[in-house]
């Protein structure tokens, strides 16, 4: 199973869709997408390579979509401006 050891970084692509950079337990670093949308609640969602990378197990990712989360709020504040 794949092991999350630290992101590297998060970048916002264009509106609420972020680029994450992980980098495995292994040294590897590899990019994926997400994106915010946004209703009631804001939700997070991912790309079909980011649940293959967890092999479907996305539990030990939940630190990885409140860090997206906590970003989006940070643009829409205007903390962060890419």
């Amino acid at each position: 199973m794949a092991v999350i050891d630290r992101l590297k970084a998060i970048r916002r692509e264009d509106g609420s869709v972020y680029r994450v950079e992980l980098e495995g337990s292994d040294g590897t670093v590899r990019s994926f997408i997400f994106d915010v949308h946004e209703g009631d609640i804001q939700v997070v969602s991912w790309r079909p390579d980011f649940a293959s990378y967890m092999e479907q197990n996305l539990g030990p990712a939940a630190p990885v979509f409140e860090a997206v989360l906590s970003f989006h709020r940070a643009v829409q504040r205007g903390v962060h401006r890419p």
